[in-house]
């Protein structure tokens, strides 16, 4: 998957095991901070990531990625479908059934080119590994690793 926010110098952030996509991250950081996620477009495959995620996440696939390249619709029904499809997603029955739940514990693995910055675990100050399944210790883990910014791996 393509890398939109974050930095280049990471082969891959796992999150309990999985690689996480930009779209899993910033829906944690949503969860935690009690923000519902209502609608996603972009490639097919994240597309169904969402839906894995909540089921309730309103979708719309623009583009289908085929090895180095991606089949994309029309502009023009794309347009089309977002428009429509955000008007769906904004509605209060559908707002209230867009909460990520977040996972009970988080098992973090950080891997970058230099392998002096990779973190796996609970290392480098990130207490996210086989925390206390509270949801206290689990809102902690969460911040650690998300909103602590990580000078070390620049």
């Amino acid at each position: 998957p393509l890398s939109h926010t974050m930095t280049s110098s990471l082969d891959y952030i796992k999150i309990n095991g999985k690689i996480a996509s930009e779209f899993l991250i910033h829906s944690y950081i949503a969860a935690y901070l009690g923000v519902p996620v209502v609608f996603l477009s972009g490639d097919s495959g994240l597309c169904s990531e969402a839906l894995e995620l909540n089921k309730n996440i309103k979708t719309v696939a623009v583009k289908e990625g085929k090895g180095n390249s991606t089949i994309n619709i029309h502009p023009q029904l794309a347009i089309d479908l977002i428009r429509s499809n955000v008007r769906l997603a904004l509605s209060k029955a559908a707002i209230e059934g867009c909460i990520i739940e977040l996972p009970k514990e988080f098992d973090l693995e950080i891997r970058s080119s230099d392998r002096r910055h990779t973190i796996i675990g609970s290392g480098k100050g990130y207490k996210c590994s086989r925390s206390t399944q509270t949801k206290s210790r689990r809102a902690a883990a969460l911040r650690d690793f998300l909103f602590v910014r990580a000078d070390h791996l620049q």
